[in-house]
């Protein structure tokens, strides 16, 4: 290769690489918002597992912290939010934990642990029994994607295990309000009645659960079935024989 040739070949090389580092200059100023937001939300999830460690240690008000340092950089990070409604749930602050699962549900409206959630602080803390059963609804119908790898990954398990109680829960809803003073004696034995079928739903994902064949004995005793009644008291005590209540009420 002659000189003059060298020495076009070092000036091309030359140029290259000065139109190269020109390209990741302008693709930096032109994408400089989008590598910020990642490098925020790197932050955020390695904020989010410093909160996770701190959870697991039980040091709550750590915990608390990170989490709340990671839904700064990354509002719509759920599990950090569905974490912290479940500390605030510890803490007894109810409306602040509701504002949590509301704000995880707004980002993915399929967490299902975060809807039941909500529903069971609505019903049992803050007695907004007409919104728990709408958030119990929206868990029932909500679309779980099931993934079953053998040996490795299978979900199926935790998701019936999620529509149990979704639909008990629903059912303990309903009961409660049959009890309210306001109620015609038609809309309570109405109400009564869908918490019997939300009780015979919830054993379709978990035949041996004691509370939900006690919790359904209870009702049809209530609605005056009383055959019905008696085999579901029985199934209870067979399931749990030393619990004393079903046995009580199987008397009665």
């Amino acid at each position: 290769m002659s000189l003059s040739s060298k020495k076009i070949k070092k000036s091309i090389n030359k140029s290259f690489t000065f139109i190269f580092f020109l390209c990741v200059i302008a693709a930096a100023f032109v994408f400089r918002d989008f590598v910020f937001l990642q490098a925020k939300h790197v932050v955020a999830f390695y904020r989010v597992y410093e909160g996770d460690e701190n959870y697991k240690k039980g040091k709550l008000q750590e915990a608390i912290q990170k989490y709340n340092q990671a839904v700064t950089l990354y509002p719509e990070h759920v599990k950090a939010q569905y974490n912290l409604g479940n500390i605030y749930v510890t803490f007894e602050d109810y409306f602040k934990a509701v504002e949590c699962y509301e704000k995880a549900l707004k980002s993915d409206p399929n967490y299902l642990n975060a809807r039941i959630n909500l529903g069971i602080i609505l019903a049992q803390e803050i007695v907004d029994l007409e919104k728990a059963v709408e958030e119990y609804k929206k868990a029932i119908n909500t679309k779980i994607f099931t993934i079953n790898i053998p040996f490795v990954y299978n979900n199926r398990p935790h998701v019936k295990h999620s529509m149990a109680i979704a639909y008990y829960n629903l059912g303990l809803a309903y009961k409660a309000q049959s009890l309210l003073a306001d109620l015609t004696t038609f809309a309570s034995r109405d109400a009564l009645q869908k918490a019997v079928e939300s009780y015979k739903n919830s054993l379709k994902y978990e035949p041996a659960s004691y509370d939900t064949h006690y919790n359904l004995a209870l009702t049809l005793h209530l609605l005056g079935n009383y055959n019905e009644a008696i085999k579901e008291y029985c199934k209870a005590i067979d399931l749990e024989p030393l619990n004393y209540e079903a046995h009580y009420n199987l008397a009665i």
